[in-house]
């Protein structure tokens, strides 16, 4: 299930991109497959009206409507199940799918429980960050990408798109959105362990693309900026001083 590489790509560099560990570890460079949303997407906000009958404490109607943050609904206190909302909160609905997701950064110690007594969970529950995956060819599910783009993300012409192939089967090339990161609960109902990750090597190459991502600056003496020029030299005859 490891997949080659031309030589035009930046995992061709490297003896081992994915490697095969069994082991149940979350580590970074870890591939999982979590539940992750549509970013751009309008968001929207499930709006309780009422209990559906006075004598059934489960079922309520409800409004769908947009999100406005100019315009809150009130504090709701129905005696229903999981609709109760306190202050500026709204009970939020969005699309979401089970996507490849790469661990960027795993999560933290865990607070200890005389720390977090009266506190709500999600105040120190611990969290992984991760960025999805998204898949390159069109199918009945998703859109894909152009084969321009493609091409050009090959070129490493963007530091928020990074082309791959994973380890997967029934997944061809994938495209991982690094502008996508966001945290999954720790817990393990949170998400699937794959039993792949990236190389100690790969890694350290993700690491110099994050700090571009992050700080605008990618270094040439290091693995990732040495290789973009190699790559954008022999694919368009000239390398860039400023990449991003």
């Amino acid at each position: 299930m490891i997949p080659t590489y031309p030589d035009s790509l930046i995992q061709s560099f490297y003896s081992d991109w994915w490697i095969e560990d069994d082991s149940k570890e979350c580590c970074r460079g870890r591939l999982l497959k979590a539940y992750v949303p549509y970013v751009d997407q309008v968001p929207y906000m499930l709006v309780p009206k009422g209990r559906k009958k006075a004598t059934i404490h489960t079922l309520a109607e409800c409004e769908i409507k947009p999100v406005n943050a100019n315009n809150i609904p009130k504090e709701t206190k129905l005696p229903v199940a999981g609709i109760t909302t306190h202050g500026n909160e709204v009970k939020s609905i969005y699309r979401a799918k089970k996507r490849p997701v790469l661990i960027l950064a795993e999560a933290g110690s865990k607070v200890e429980k005389k720390l977090r007594q009266g506190q709500a969970s999600y105040q120190t529950a611990p969290t992984h960050i991760v960025a999805p995956y998204y898949g390159v060819d069109k199918d009945g599910s998703r859109g894909g990408y152009k084969d321009e783009f493609v091409e050009r993300i090959q070129l490493l012409e963007y530091w928020q798109f990074f082309y791959d192939k994973l380890p997967l089967p029934q997944v061809n090339a994938s495209i991982l959105r690094v502008d996508h990161m966001q945290p999954i609960g720790a817990e393990g109902q949170s998400y699937e362990i794959l039993p792949y990750r990236l190389s100690d090597d790969a890694m350290k190459l993700m690491d110099e693309w994050l700090n571009w991502a992050i700080t605008g600056i990618l270094k040439y003496d290091e693995d990732a900026g040495d290789i973009l020029g190699l790559i954008r030299a022999d694919n368009l005859g000239y390398s860039l001083d400023d990449p991003k």
